[in-house]
């Protein structure tokens, strides 16, 4: 690719070769520099372009259109439940488990009992006789993902548990495991569910997936995955290379631009060099940003299939449930939307996560004495927290409840609400808890926020946010666009120099 602002195009207005003014102006090395280094760039950076220009518009015209993203149901209503838990877990010889939750399936509340050894699969029982759901967990995917899109005439062509992520199911979904529920219909709709939270994972259709495919091979190399930690490094490699090529074309021009301003344009290749070194100032900022986050982000990428795996395993028994929970919710202050189990620091607790306007607050009661723990979710969420950490309890500084995504806390984290349990530490470390669930929503650190600004700010522009995000996607195109143009033409005079 010739230079982001070309040779010098000086023909015509003096005698003297044009190598003979490049070399005394000091600019040869630069020039061949900036060639070279252009080419050997010129394919990645076609590729990250046009992924760049695909994303926004597959999220226009192309996004799979979601009626209930959430599942709601009613307040637990203590007439919901003829047969107690400590009933249901008797008959079943039940003698362990993980958790319990209450879910709601075609208006009929189960007892959804998750099992201690997550390799086993969660059993469902009904809170009006206590029978087991045959296949119970398969049965309420099924339902999970009919409801979030709202299908319910077409055809189940399969469902397959999923406990990695894949090219049609990203780490950006953060839930694991989950079932692919594929519906038989013209679109061939994949429903992505985790039955143990009764949460939608995401849903993918025919021009998704494709969409997903071109993204993961032009913009994230999946094509090159089985080079293993040699991907990183060479597009780590190939950014700093555009960096530098932004680089020397700017320097370029700035040593030469009043012959450029003098130069008579009497060629379609002076008119494409001068095309080329005006469009190369303007998106020169946008390649060196671009670059530079894009290397920094994959230098500071963490493994992201380890986040997951953060989650309080632990045991419980039937012993362990002297009071029926169905007793204690009655009596709470608020109405009960669910309820589950937590055990830490030698006791267990029934969490009542409330309904409606007051759906942030939870009550932590004792499962053996029906006492209330007072702060009981900010408790469990510091003893999740040193869990994971291994820091100790002199060490937080804060525990806060977010209820809303925002700053280093967002969207792509998927979980809300969680307790931020912030470290007087070196590096400000700050884990994110979602305490329903015990498990470890994002872990941040002073160069995690450093990198997030950086990716968030240079690579996607969020300082645009306040004009709006069609705004801020046009502003991306266009950068991405101008920067594709500027290659090509760079491309053009190379092959006809």
């Amino acid at each position: 690719m010739e230079t982001l602002l070309e040779k010098t195009g000086t023909e015509g207005v003096s005698s003297t070769p044009v190598s003979s003014r490049k070399k005394k102006n000091g600019l040869g090395p630069w020039y061949q520099w900036h060639r070279k280094a252009g080419i050997i760039v010129l394919v990645p950076i076609i590729m990250w372009c046009v992924s760049g220009l695909m994303h926004p518009i597959m999220a226009r015209w192309f996004k799979v259109e979601i009626p209930n993203r959430f599942i709601t149901s009613p307040a637990l209503q203590a007439r919901d439940f003829e047969v107690s838990l400590q009933e249901v877990l008797l008959k079943n010889s039940i003698a362990s488990m993980g958790n319990v939750n209450v879910i709601l399936m075609d208006d009929q509340r189960y007892y959804q009992v998750q099992p201690a050894d997550r390799q086993e699969e969660i059993q469902y029982f009904s809170t009006k006789d206590g029978t087991k759901l045959a296949n119970g967990d398969a049965v309420y995917a099924a339902y999970l993902a009919r409801y979030f899109i709202e299908e319910w005439s077409a055809d189940i062509r399969q469902i397959e548990g999923v406990s990695d992520y894949t090219g049609e199911y990203k780490f950006i979904n953060r839930l694991l495991p989950v079932y692919k529920v594929s519906f038989d219909r013209p679109d061939a709709m994949d429903v992505y569910v985790h039955t143990a939270s009764s949460r939608l994972g995401t849903a993918n259709d025919k021009s998704r997936k494709v969409f997903l495919w071109l993204f993961s091979t032009l913009h994230n190399w999946d094509f090159f995955a089985f080079a293993g930690p040699v991907r990183p490094v060479l597009m780590t490699l190939l950014l700093a290379l555009i960096f530098l090529s932004a680089i020397s074309g700017l320097y370029i021009y700035a040593i030469g631009w009043k012959r450029f301003r003098r130069q008579a344009i009497t060629s379609s290749r002076l008119q494409k060099r001068k095309w080329h070194r005006s469009l190369g100032v303007a998106v020169s900022l946008v390649a060196l940003t671009f670059s530079f986050s894009g290397a920094y982000h994959l230098l500071h990428k963490k493994d992201p299939n380890t986040l997951h795996k953060f989650t309080d395993n632990v045991e419980i028994h039937p012993g362990d449930l002297i009071i029926d929970p169905v007793s204690l919710f009655k009596a709470l202050e608020y109405p009960v939307a669910n309820f589950s189990l937590v055990a830490f620091e030698g006791r267990t607790y029934y969490r009542f996560a409330h309904w409606g306007p007051q759906r942030n607050k939870v009550s932590y009661l004792s499962s053996t004495g029906g006492g209330l723990l007072q702060n009981g979710d900010s408790k469990y969420a510091k003893y999740l927290a040193k869990k994971f950490s291994g820091l100790e309890d002199a060490n937080v500084s804060s525990v806060a409840q977010i209820t809303k995504f925002r700053g280093e806390y967002g969207f792509v984290n998927k979980r809300l609400p969680v307790q931020k349990v912030s470290y007087d530490t070196r590096d400000n470390a700050a884990y994110y808890i979602e305490t329903s669930t015990g498990k470890l929503a994002s872990m941040v650190t002073d160069p995690d926020r450093w990198e997030g600004f950086s990716f968030a700010f240079l690579h996607k522009y969020h300082t645009l946010d306040f004009a709006g995000k069609d705004f801020r996607d046009a502003i991306m195109s266009l950068a991405a666009l101008g920067l594709l143009v500027v290659s090509l033409f760079g491309l053009m005079l190379y092959l006809k120099k």
